[in-house]
């Protein structure tokens, strides 16, 4: 009975989200607050008197019937642990994830742009609103594959986090929308016949793929269609 009290306590220690930790990409960790029932924490940029607020949450949303998202870079911040091109691999696998989300978030009405200059004619031309992105792979943890196929339950779950910043102009550094995510898989070991999730890099791409979808729906369900005329009257 207490050794499967013990295991039952492991477990559950396992599958808990963790508190934010401080990688330096963001600017302001202590006002992050976590979305509940999910591995999300956010932070709105400060109020200030006669500040321009350049993102916002839920409830004041951007209304631009046309909005524009220019993905500015994704850098990898998670340590040297992994091989060079496996690194590079995982960065361009979460890239293109989260554009193809991003894009997937809002058909027709979401556009995606790879430079400022593409972004500037769709504001000019259109009246556009563009939102810009910078994100990163801030912590990985490869785990243990032979608990992720045996064992599961949490144990030797593979890790990652993943931070952003969105924006929207004028563009000033420090006033960002500020995203924290962890996310974690053990590959989907199914029941014991998946025998790939011995393998970290298997897992972590799932785990890349995951946050940019996770991603993209946070920042995308922050883009409103406007108020019709006739509700403003």
């Amino acid at each position: 009975m207490r050794r499967a009290f013990w295991f039952l306590s492991l477990l559950l220690l396992g599958c808990q989200t963790p508190v934010p930790v401080p990688s330096g990409f963001l600017g302001d960790y202590a006002s992050l607050q976590r979305k509940p029932g999910t591995g999300i924490f956010f932070a709105t940029p400060p109020e200030k008197p006669g500040a321009v607020v350049h993102f916002s949450d839920p409830s004041s949303a951007v209304t631009s019937p046309t909005h524009v998202v220019l993905i500015r870079k994704v850098e990898w911040r998670a340590g040297e642990a992994l091989e060079p091109q496996v690194r590079e691999e995982l960065r361009q696998l979460f890239a293109e994830s989260l554009r193809k989300q991003i894009l997937l978030g809002k058909p027709g009405q979401t556009f995606l742009v790879k430079t400022e200059e593409d972004a500037d004619l769709y504001r000019r031309q259109l009246g556009a609103t563009v939102m810009r992105i910078d994100a990163a792979i801030t912590s990985v943890e490869k785990g243990k594959g032979w608990q992720r196929h045996l064992i599961g339950g949490g144990l030797g779950d593979v890790k990652m986090v993943v931070e952003a910043r969105a924006a929207l102009p004028p563009y000033t550094p420090g006033r960002e929308y500020q995203v924290y995510l962890f996310t974690r898989t053990a590959g989907n070991p199914c029941s014991g016949l998946n025998v790939k999730v011995y393998s970290a890099r298997y897992c972590l791409k799932i785990c890349c793929q995951r946050a940019a979808r996770t991603l993209a729906g946070h920042l995308v369900e922050r883009i409103r269609p406007p108020v019709p005329e006739w509700w403003k009257r």
